[in-house]
């Protein structure tokens, strides 16, 4: 779970425990925030699931680019070269 995704549930976390103290918030208003806290709640883990299946896929990617490099190296080094600065690229943008 990525920071940002941490801080949005411990914000959702302090809404509720307010929502359950405040005496004053009608049974309508209460009930339209707790349907949104949920709604937040299954962004954040729709946005932490994506995450990681795009992990994935870039660990997969990455992998590939390193087979195409090393079965290319002794028939065509250039391109071996160029698929290796694509993977350092990559790796250097966090993918």
């Amino acid at each position: 779970m990525s920071e940002p995704s941490v801080q949005l549930r411990e914000k959702l976390a302090q809404l509720q425990q307010q929502l359950e103290t405040l005496g004053s918030v009608g049974p309508q208003e209460r009930a339209r925030l707790v349907g949104l806290i949920g709604e937040v709640e299954q962004l954040i883990d729709l946005a932490d699931h994506v995450r990681v299946a795009q992990q994935h896929e870039a660990a997969s990617l990455a992998y590939r680019l390193g087979e195409a490099a090393s079965e290319l190296e002794a028939s065509h080094p250039s391109l071996s070269v160029t698929l290796g600065s694509l993977i350092d690229g990559l790796a250097q943008m966090g993918i």
